[in-house]
């Protein structure tokens, strides 16, 4: 007779889960999915962006049931995972967003904002060349960390290197793109705010 997993307890449920079990899965999937949702739309402020990471933490958890560690809280593991990947989201999909709209907000008061703009298009387009000259390996790590938001551990599995490997890749591609935005120093002087800019976006590791 099978038992009705509505009436399991979340220790139950969590080790039908470790086993294999996708009814387990659906059964957590069913207790979390408002919670999860609401906490993700109070970060996000965006309702397909909740789905879409309420969908992706529980994939997440079904790759992971392996190792999961049925004495701990289930529930603040679940919040983890979403919350790395709110993080994820917001650092690939914000950072530059926000950073080209600081800028726009700072040229309406500036009585150069047609100059302005062409420096700091220039900044995008020399930014863009110098991770296109990195070796296609560490270009590839670059914009999975920097671009698609992935942890050092994320791009380690899709890539099959070490963790150590993917930091090191990392810090030898800020290494890379500082010596080739250094070539164009001339810019920086004259417009120092959008290299200070830029210099935060690419190079704080």
């Amino acid at each position: 007779m099978k038992k009705n997993l509505r009436n399991c307890s979340e220790y139950e449920l969590v080790t039908l889960l470790k086993e294999g079990s996708e009814p387990a899965l659906k059964e957590l999937f069913l207790r979390f999915e408002q919670k999860i949702l609401l906490y993700v739309f109070r970060l996000t402020r965006s309702h397909e962006v909740a789905e879409e990471i309420l969908q992706d933490t529980f994939i997440k958890l079904w790759e992971y049931r392996e190792n999961l560690d049925v004495t701990l809280s289930f529930s603040a593991f679940v919040y983890k995972i979403a919350k790395n990947r709110i993080l994820n989201y917001l650092r690939a999909n914000t950072t530059r967003v926000a950073l080209k709209k600081e800028y726009s907000l700072s040229m309406v008061t500036s009585g150069n904002a047609t100059e302005e703009q062409i420096f700091f298009d220039e900044y995008v387009r020399i930014a863009d060349r110098a991770i296109d000259c990195l070796p296609p390996q560490r270009k590839s790590i670059f914009k999975m960390s920097r671009n698609e938001g992935k942890s050092y551990e994320e791009i380690a599995v899709a890539l099959g290197i070490s963790k150590n490997t993917v930091r090191l890749q990392i810090v030898q591609s800020l290494k890379d793109i500082r010596r080739f935005m250094s070539m164009h120093s001339d810019i920086a002087d004259s417009f120092f705010t959008v290299w200070g800019m830029f210099w935060i976006y690419f190079f704080s590791a």
